[in-house]
């Protein structure tokens, strides 16, 4: 009969525990990252109300559209020559086309108006802003047309 030996085995079943405390460690980093990286919420809606106004621009100064058309027909015109989305537009945007000479709206598409804009500083849910102007020959005159574009779209939705 053959006596075992059974000196430091011990040693050997107890680093089971260190093996899967660091399994653990690395597994609580891993998924801590994920969230960090994942949690945080962007605002691009500055940056989002900029790029539309620069489509809606260059589109207004590419395109020959009609402002002597009624209103139902004049957006109609320009979503179509502009490639805007009727339904988008309505829920994340806001376009208003304004004749700076006699402050009369042309065009408004989306929710809102410029007071919400103004107010954006003070209230987090209202849309960011942006404007510009667009000169064009409208009936053989020079008219110039302010451009205000706003985007309420935010990074994160709920998908439930």
């Amino acid at each position: 009969m053959e006596i075992e030996n059974k000196k430091a085995q011990l040693g050997s079943q107890m680093m089971i525990f260190a093996f899967i405390f660091l399994l653990l460690i690395a597994g609580i980093g891993i998924v801590t990252g994920i969230y960090i990286f994942f949690s945080s919420e962007y605002d691009f809606r500055q940056i989002d109300a900029e790029i539309l106004n620069y489509g809606v621009n260059s589109c207004l100064q590419k395109k020959e559209i009609n402002f002597n058309v009624p209103p139902q027909e004049l957006e109609n015109e320009i979503l179509k020559k502009c490639a805007l989305h009727k339904t988008v537009t309505d829920n994340y945007f806001l376009i208003s086309i304004k004749n700076e000479a006699d402050n009369k709206i042309l065009l408004k598409l989306g929710k809102g108006d410029e007071t919400r804009c103004g107010l954006a500083e003070k209230n987090t849910q209202f849309p960011k802003c942006t404007n510009s102007t667009v000169t064009l020959k409208i009936n053989n005159n020079q008219q110039t047309l302010l451009i205000l574009t706003g985007s309420n779209q935010n990074s994160r939705e709920n998908l439930v």
